[in-house]
């Protein structure tokens, strides 16, 4: 009987329908006591069909998170590590997100050296956070989450740009391309930018960004 479950787990799914119904004839004819051995021959064939392969199930939630007008999908908590970071470099403004950088900065520490700023404005920020794989090196490190963030080519544009001549205004629209790395280790949530510059500027004053025009 072992050998007549496994000949039917065996068959793709047109010979088990095919099989099934032959089974079901034969019990016709053969009497009531085939009838629990077919059952759990056909309750086999089915957990088969339905399994769902080991490692294909998702931990990672795609669900959109907001904050204070960031948004991002990933794991959540990333996500909210993120949002929280960025706020703090970004000021919402009716036309975009600005932050603020220094224009002239000491090549051996990149620490500002006066006191002229530039600006950077960017439509949105929006972004994907694809989480990388941790090794057992890492987790021995204390790592417990490494990801990195690709965000939507948004539009962005440079104001007071210190390679520009000429006086200071805003340059044309350009398409972005940002890319920020983010880590958990020991518990304690770590960003910066691989490609691009939103972590590097700091939160302007809101009475700077009126002067910009």
């Amino acid at each position: 009987m072992i050998a007549f479950v496994s000949m039917i787990a065996k068959m793709n799914t047109s010979h088990r329908s095919f099989f099934a119904h032959r089974a079901m004839a034969s019990v016709l004819r053969r009497g009531a006591w085939f009838i629990p051995i077919l059952c759990l021959a056909l309750l086999h064939v089915t957990g088969c069909r339905n399994k769902v392969p080991a490692g294909s199930e998702s931990t990672d939630s795609s669900d959109s998170i907001s904050f204070g007008g960031i948004s991002g999908r990933g794991d959540r908590e990333a996500v909210k590590a993120l949002c929280e970071e960025l706020s703090g470099h970004w000021l919402m403004t009716p036309s975009g997100w600005v932050s603020e950088y220094p224009a002239k900065t000491y090549i051996a520490t990149g620490q500002r050296a006066g006191p002229e700023s530039y600006y950077r404005q960017i439509k949105e920020l929006k972004f994907y956070i694809q989480p990388g794989e941790i090794s057992e090196s890492d987790k021995l490190n204390g790592v417990q989450f490494s990801g990195n963030c690709e965000f939507t080519n948004s539009p962005v544009r440079v104001y007071g740009d210190p390679n520009a001549f000429g006086p200071a205004k805003w340059s044309d629209w350009k398409p972005s391309s940002e890319t920020v790395r983010i880590e958990k280790r020991n518990g304690k949530w770590s960003c910066a930018s691989v490609l691009g510059y939103l972590t590097m500027g700091t939160k302007p004053a809101e009475g700077a960004i009126s002067q910009l025009k």
